[in-house]
């Protein structure tokens, strides 16, 4: 569902809109389904919500540690038992790329604590996420996870807090480390992610930012990447590994999920550092896995947004906006600065939607809350529409407009802008299907308001809406269009 209103905020009384919304894709053609796989990736995922437990996942070792998830919803919390050993959270079985074949990836979200950050003397410690790989038959893996098989590399991307902050030393790193890296590429420090020194004694921005949002992503056998998000709404950095021809394919996956090092690895990389503090809690937001493009079908991007702190495959255009889904659980939320753009939501990060990888047909279905009409506002599908050649032959719009003083209106969204930038909102009839006879105020004024994107074949498509979810949906007429359609490029919601 999307809600979209207007609110004054006190201090900088400025004009800002707010959206939230629920986006929920429904596929039509059965044949979508074909070579789906055997095992669903998204079934080991995650999330510690209250009165959920742990669920699949377990903390090792478990020497007497604090373990909640409960005291802080929605986070794993820990408090160690002494700063000795590793701790890792795992899977009770390694994950088989024969079972799970790629691509597909994992995400997990880790959090400084303040009072570690904040605490008298030296705070060194290191969190993130641990990948370890093996190239082996699994017929030779052992049955005991605390051995390890053959041929085991492994990688970790680390946010390690260094020194103090009430002393000059304090450093933070987005730290790479492992020997999976071969070329030492992603070893080390990651130079690009900086924290800064904000003026009031503490540090802010890359490994410095309150969440950590680490990622894994298995492209091929023979292809592995890292990468790192301050946000859950924005775009990840993230650099790849190669495998070398020598050393084969990846048969499993032995190892994956948030890790808290020891003594022993930091002194490793600092070998005069001072030994770690463990009397703090450490977070842990989620683990999440997730297919990745090309997917094996377009149903796995269908987000119900009802996991705070997590935007799944969505990320955004952050133009003069927010992105979050904390403060209305169960939505995605959107609060834009009023400046005279367009933004919006992606959940595919450029990737073309290929009709020949995703057969017709197929539907989008998704609903949202708008303003009162005193405001000018819209919603659609922002595509880019390509022919069989690759051509971009323009775009399909699909939406609902409101221009004040003329009411509310749906079709193909166009714009015109000014020499000031300031946007009219326009029903465009040269392409896509558009309503012969616009619906009733009464529907299109409906919150939530329904809309539906539906594709028949490579030719024919219309849209449609609804005021309720038993309503019949009120649609255009089918469209064809002059040309075959191959593909769709920017698969985002947009709003204005």
């Amino acid at each position: 569902m999307m809600l979209l209103h207007k609110f004054r905020e006190v201090v900088l009384t400025g004009f800002y809109k707010r959206f939230c919304m629920i986006l929920i894709p429904f596929f039509l053609n059965a044949t979508l389904q074909a070579g789906w796989p055997e095992h669903d990736i998204r079934d080991l995922s995650w999330h510690f919500l209250p009165g959920k437990g742990m669920g699949p996942w377990a903390v090792t070792p478990d020497d007497g540690h604090f373990i909640s998830t409960d005291e802080h919803p929605g986070l794993l919390t820990l408090r160690l038992a002494n700063a000795n050993q590793e701790v890792r959270a795992l899977l009770p079985e390694p994950i088989r790329l024969s079972d799970y074949p790629p691509p597909w990836e994992f995400e997990t979200d880790v959090i400084h604590s303040f009072w570690g950050k904040c605490r008298p003397g030296d705070y060194n410690m290191a969190i993130g996420l641990n990948v370890a790989v093996t190239f082996s038959d699994p017929s030779t893996w052992p049955a005991d996870r605390n051995q390890t098989p053959p041929d085991l590399r492994s990688f970790r991307l680390l946010i390690v807090h260094r020194g103090s902050r009430f002393k000059a030393n304090e450093e933070f790193y987005l730290w790479g480390s492992g020997d999976l890296d071969s070329t030492g590429a992603l070893t080390g420090n990651w130079e690009n992610m900086r924290a800064t020194r904000v003026g009031d004694g503490q540090q802010d921005y890359g490994p410095a930012n309150t969440d950590a949002y680490l990622r894994m992503r298995i492209h091929t056998p023979r292809s592995i990447s890292f990468g790192y998000r301050p946000l859950p709404d924005r775009a990840y950095t993230s650099r790849t590994i190669h495998i070398p021809a020598e050393w084969g394919d990846i048969t499993g996956i032995w190892e994956i999920g948030p890790i808290i090092v020891d003594d022993a690895w930091m002194e490793q990389q600092w070998p005069t550092i001072a030994k770690m503090p463990y009397d703090n809690e450490f977070y842990v937001g989620h683990c999440d896995f997730r297919y990745a493009p090309p997917f094996p079908a377009l149903e796995v991007i269908s987000n119900d947004f009802n996991i705070p702190g997590t935007m799944g495959f969505f990320q955004t255009e952050f133009h003069g906006l927010q992105a979050e889904t904390w403060s209305n659980p169960g939505y995605l939320t959107f609060t834009m600065r009023g400046v005279n753009n367009y933004t919006g939501g992606s959940s595919t990060e450029g990737t073309r939607f290929q009709l020949d990888k995703y057969p017709l047909p197929w539907e989008i279905e998704t609903c949202f809350i708008a303003p009162d009409d005193s405001v000018p506002w819209d919603f659609h599908m922002n595509w880019t529409v390509f022919d069989t050649e690759g051509e971009r032959r323009g775009g399909w719009r699909a939406g609902v407009i409101n221009v004040p003083g003329q009411g509310i209106k749906a079709g193909n969204v166009g714009a015109a802008g000014t020499q000031y930038g300031v946007e009219s909102l326009y029903i465009d009839t040269s392409f896509g299907p558009n309503y012969t006879i616009q619906p009733p105020q009464s529907v299109l004024s409906s919150k939530p308001l329904y809309l539906l994107i539906r594709m028949v074949d490579n030719r024919h498509f219309q849209m449609g809406v609804k005021a309720r979810p038993e309503h019949e949906w009120i649609m255009t007429p089918l469209y064809e269009s002059p040309f075959e359609i191959g593909s769709f490029g920017e698969n985002a919601f947009s709003f204005f």
